[in-house]
């Protein structure tokens, strides 16, 4: 098993422990998904921010810091990001299924 799909098991059975109740699970990960967007977009504006011209002094330190850096955070909360959009699409089937079943 690659270590990403542990990765995501465990927080699916951690979801399930902290938050037995599938509403309060639902909004809290809708939350976290809101704060994994809102880290994207932040790297995005960081990026944005960056030198475009190949002249200017800090250009190649920059461009090095944008790849050795933060290119992995804004991979690994991206990843998390559809991780959640999957599991908040679960969990919303499951609720369906559970609510006609009552």
């Amino acid at each position: 098993m690659k270590n990403w799909k542990l990765s995501n098991k465990v927080d699916t059975y951690a979801f399930e422990i902290a938050f037995q109740d599938p509403d309060k699970r639902l909004n809290f990960i809708r939350k976290l998904l809101e704060y994994y967007n809102a880290c994207i977009t932040e790297i995005k504006n960081i990026k944005r921010k960056m030198p475009k011209n190949r002249r200017h002094s800090l250009f190649f330190k920059a461009k090095t810091w944008l790849e050795n850096i933060l290119k992995g955070p804004k991979a690994s909360a991206m990843m998390v990001v559809q991780y959640l959009e999957q599991v908040i699409e679960n969990l919303k089937n499951d609720i369906i299924i559970k609510n006609e079943e009552e």
